[in-house]
């Protein structure tokens, strides 16, 4: 840490890792979270959504054995998916403050103290996020930029049809999560459900314009976003928003009509839409 950094109030960073994941990006994520931050988190709660291989256990134990105070895992009996394995994990956090991070990103090393600072300046904010730069093989490689709407107004009109956030790029604090009833399943749309949640209940989402996590987009991306389970899971979403009032009949409409041209897109078509139509930055 920085001699001239202070720290404003302690933080977890909350993380997920499941069998699939590499080690070498777990590896790679947990290095810049724990060694290379300016300001170092209190606590670093990892979640093993059930069983995980024996070469991800082992990047685990390496950085237990280096942080053995900071550093702790959560394993789960078998693979719950991303929404649950969040909830339980939220509820172990020890501080209110909390930090989420991808186990297959990698931070930038003034992220934590960015994030800080900000929610110590921003007191009525429940969440902040910032600007991903994205890669597809090596971080060092050059990055595609994606920004966030910034302003709690422009977050309110944006989330009416896209996710306002970079999920592995938030900040956010636990009561107000918890208020609302925590991570809940919902496949793909874990984050979002939650966000849209936090806003029907007037908590203040913003976004920073900083660039605070590198996002590996590879593996598949572009096909993942091609998901037959997509469509289920935005109806869902959509009839929420809908019964709660926070969009109106054509905007319903017009969300779901869209996630099924993406859904049915063939995959270099939806690369050409992600790109050129979806990305803000």
């Amino acid at each position: 840490m920085k001699e001239s950094v202070k720290k404003s109030e302690c933080f977890s960073v909350l993380m997920s890792v499941y069998i699939k994941e590499k080690p070498e990006y777990l590896d790679e994520s947990l290095n810049s979270v724990m060694d290379l931050q300016t300001v170092k988190p209190d606590e670093v709660l990892l979640v093993e959504d059930g069983e995980i291989t024996e070469d991800l256990k082992k990047v685990i134990n390496k950085y237990k054995k280096k942080y053995p105070n900071i550093l702790k895992s959560v394993p789960l009996e078998k693979n719950l998916g991303l929404g649950l394995a969040l909830q339980k994990g939220l509820e172990e956090c020890k501080y209110d403050l909390i930090m989420r991070m991808d186990t297959d990103d990698v931070c930038m090393p003034d992220r934590f103290e960015k994030q800080l600072k900000y929610m110590n300046e921003h007191k009525d904010t429940t969440v902040v996020g910032g600007t991903i730069g994205e890669f597809l093989y090596s971080p060092e490689e050059e990055l595609r930029i994606k920004t966030m709407p910034l302003t709690y107004e422009d977050v309110l009109n944006y989330s009416k049809f896209r996710n306002p956030l970079n999920h592995m790029t938030v900040c956010f604090r636990k009561k107000d999560i918890l208020e609302v009833g925590n991570y809940q399943p919902m496949l793909f749309l874990e984050d979002q459900y939650l966000w849209s949640r936090l806003l029907i209940a007037g908590k203040r989402i913003e976004n920073m314009p900083d660039l605070l996590v590198k996002a590996r987009i590879g593996n598949g991306f572009y096909k993942r976003r091609g998901a037959k389970n997509y469509i289920k899971g935005w109806k869902e979403l959509q009839n929420y928003l809908y019964k709660n009032s926070f969009i109106n009949r054509f905007q319903k409409f017009r969300n779901i009509c869209g996630m099924y041209v993406m859904v049915y897109s063939p995959n270099w078509v939806r690369q050409i839409m992600y790109n050129k139509v979806l990305r803000r930055g």
